[in-house]
């Protein structure tokens, strides 16, 4: 039996040190086949690799030659071994058992998936002949067969973390339930909140912000269900749930929140709001927490609000060329309004801190009114609204008119006050910028009016209007092109029709077969098929044949359609099928969208 075994492993041996020197004498011929590198570079690299002990990849990721997916893929050609994303995958305890936490370090390997007899593993470097040594090993004295993947860096890690940071910290403070249950004295633990920082519920909760800011995660939803506790993250618009508790642990995990925010946490009966701010990854990020009482306890939805994230261009939110034009055209005046509508969450507050930043000049003085406030910019004069305190979006415009203004950013009209002071600044020679809540474009002129707004000083200050929806965007290393029915194509096409060619942006053919993508999946975008968001939009610029129209309104039905035409007019739907052509989003979300 010995013998058998020792024969095995030599035959082993011997396989792969074969297998690991093709390879590496592969590697520069496979970068230059897929012209990821030219011939010059692949001449240097084979003179450094010579002049050195370094390999081929190690220079490659030293000086940074090609993008670390791009060597991936080129890799698992070669291996002849797929390609995992570990991020945000679902882990069975048992994997853990297999390789020790050390082993997988040192190795930069794991087990990810057991199946019977059958594991698989994902490695950083598949050609890492130690490392396959140690796993064969294993697999030998177990009784299993091994599949190998390849992941990369950031992947690796994430699985990594899970030895000892998350689940470790989750099973303490499941052990210890019974013992941090909440009593009706809980005003004594914020009094010894030095105490309570060390307990598990503690350590949880803090894991629980951390991976929300790890994961890019806009919202955390900590709701209880019948019989447990769920943690749910909403990234890219969408809720995914990262983490199920017993029910038993809900009324600490809320308390020790409560504590963190200042709030009452003897308080059950009634909503509370507050405010967290916590050093992650060297930056300070703030939560902005909400608490509402249930039938038999409470819930709570916090707001990630990394207020040093960079301010994204037009360009980068999506917003083409024609309507960019439009815009930086529309905040040149000195004076009047602009509006950014939609429904909550679409990215009404990205839009105007974008706007700000193009205004942002040492010769104007550019202030806020916000509830949060999401960005901080150098230069401009931001402050936080505390309706509780009786500072409120109205209170507070009438004190920045008295600030030597010129341009004025208002969070959001709600109440017709508010509608009131912003018009009134627009017609004293303010630029004022804010949003509100209507479907489109068109719905803004109805609703001021319905706030009291006179439609004759509605007409002389409104510049521009923005609505806009956020729509995931595809990832780029996965979508894939699909082919439409006939009847899907016309129904395109005929949304299409009217438009001018002059905003029918390049790239984009209204010839059949038309050119659409769909979500696949991959190691780069977490096997969902989408990586971040783009806006769809339609830009409404205020013509004076318009304002004659809106001045005459009391009431009536606006009819706009000879002004649209002159100027170019795209709407939202219209936008989101062009967007669709460019291949940076799918159908189904264009559609999704749009019925909202």
């Amino acid at each position: 039996m010995a013998n058998i075994k020792r024969k095995n492993k030599i035959i082993f041996i011997l396989k792969n040190v074969f297998f690991m020197k093709d390879f590496k004498d592969n590697l520069i011929n496979s970068l230059f086949e897929e012209k990821l590198i030219n011939e010059e570079q692949a001449l240097k690299l084979q003179k450094e690799k010579k002049e050195t002990e370094q390999t081929v990849e190690e220079i490659i990721k030293e000086k940074k030659i090609i993008l670390e997916k791009d060597l991936i893929k080129v890799k698992s050609k070669l291996l002849n071994v797929s390609i995992v994303d570990l991020l945000g995958k679902k882990i069975n305890k048992d994997c853990f058992k297999i390789i020790s936490e050390d082993l997988a370090k040192n190795y930069k390997m794991v087990v990810f998936e057991k199946d019977d007899c059958l594991i698989k593993v994902a490695m950083l470097n598949p050609d890492d002949f130690s490392a396959r040594e140690a796993i064969e090993y294993i697999a030998r004295e177990k009784n299993f067969k091994i599949e190998y993947y390849i992941t990369d860096k950031k992947s690796l890690e994430f699985y990594l973390n899970q030895y000892s940071s998350f689940f470790s910290e989750i099973k303490e403070a499941l052990e210890t339930a019974e013992d941090l249950k909440v009593e009706k004295d809980e005003k004594r633990l914020s009094s010894e909140d030095e105490t309570y920082q060390g307990a598990p519920i503690s350590k949880v909760v803090s894991v629980i912000f951390k991976h929300a800011v790890e994961g890019l995660a806009s919202d955390i939803h900590i709701e209880p269900t019948v019989d447990e506790t769920r943690v749910r993250y909403r990234m890219d618009g969408i809720l995914h749930t990262s983490l199920v508790l017993p029910k038993e642990v809900h009324s600490a995990i809320v308390s020790r929140i409560k504590v963190m925010a200042n709030l009452k946490i003897d308080e059950t009966r009634i909503p509370q709001d507050g405010r967290i701010r916590l050093k992650i990854q060297g930056q300070y990020i703030d939560f902005r927490v909400s608490i509402l009482p249930l039938m038999d306890n409470e819930k709570v939805v916090i707001r990630v609000l990394d207020t040093n994230t960079k301010v994204l261009t037009l360009e980068q939110l999506g917003f083409l060329k024609d309507k960019i034009k439009i815009i930086e055209d529309s905040i040149k005046k000195p004076y009047g309004i602009l509006l950014v509508t939609g429904p909550t969450g679409c990215g009404k507050s990205t839009t105007l801190f974008s706007l700000l930043n193009i205004l942002n000049d040492s010769k104007s003085n550019i202030s806020t009114l916000e509830d949060p406030i999401e960005y901080f910019i150098k230069g401009i004069n931001q402050s936080q609204i505390r309706p509780n305190l009786g500072f409120s979006f109205a209170s507070g415009l009438r004190t920045l008119l008295r600030q030597d203004p010129n341009i004025i950013m208002v969070g959001e009209v709600r109440d017709e006050e508010t509608a009131e002071l912003i018009v009134h600044a627009g017609l004293t020679g303010h630029f004022v910028l804010s949003t509100l809540h209507t479907n489109d474009a068109f719905g803004v002129i109805p609703r001021l009016i319905d706030m009291k707004v006179k439609p004759f000083l509605l007409a002389n200050v409104l510049n521009i209007i923005i609505a806009q929806r956020l729509v995931r965007r595809l990832c780029k290393n996965c979508k894939e092109q699909i082919s439409l029915s006939s009847e899907e194509e016309d129904q395109i096409l005929s949304n299409l029709d009217n438009l001018s060619e002059e905003v029918i942006p390049k790239g984009v053919s209204l010839n059949k077969p038309l050119k659409v993508y769909r979500a696949k999946g991959c190691i780069y975008c977490k096997n969902t098929g989408y990586q971040g968001r783009v806006v769809i939009s339609e830009v409404l610029s205020i013509t004076n044949a318009m304002r004659e129209k809106i001045s005459a309104a009391e009431g009536k039905m606006l009819n706009f359609n000879e002004e649209l035409k002159k100027q170019n007019f795209v709407t939202i739907r219209q936008d989101g099928f062009l967007k669709a052509l460019l291949g940076l989003i799918s159908l189904e979300e264009v559609w999704t969208a749009i019925e909202k």
